[in-house]
């Protein structure tokens, strides 16, 4: 019997399509798989469209549309997205949202600009 486990999938979000695809190709090489929208209202509409939940949320705060709080607090108050993983990764390096976030419940909290390596192990802890 096999013993392979499913691929980690990670919901990005992230409204700099540049950094979007670079993001998504590193973590792809990394070996998880990834679903992209570049703002919160995206990654809204995948999450209701999509058989399946994500292993974890990566997510910019600052977007158009829905923002990553507002995408956050959305997960939050659902019956069936209210555990999954959230990691924000923004330039904000700022107390404010940073307070807000944590008390969503926001499992890290990565300022920009960041290695690969960093959120790797940042996904990996909070899928753990």
């Amino acid at each position: 019997m096999s013993t392979v486990q499913p691929t980690t999938q990670v919901l990005l979000v992230e409204d700099d399509v540049i950094l979007l695809e670079d993001y998504a190709f590193n973590l792809e090489m990394s070996g998880y798989e990834v679903i992209q929208a570049t703002n919160g209202q995206e990654a809204l509409k995948w999450l209701s469209e999509s058989a399946r939940k994500p292993d974890i949320v990566v997510s910019d705060i600052m977007m158009p549309h829905i923002d990553g709080l507002q995408l956050l607090a959305y997960l939050r108050q659902s019956p069936t997205l209210n555990t999954v993983p959230f990691i924000f990764i923004t330039a904000l390096n700022v107390d404010n949202p940073r307070h807000e976030a944590e008390a969503l419940g926001v499992s890290d909290y990565i300022i920009k600009p960041f290695s690969i390596k960093k959120l790797v192990e940042a996904i990996d802890n909070a899928v753990a």
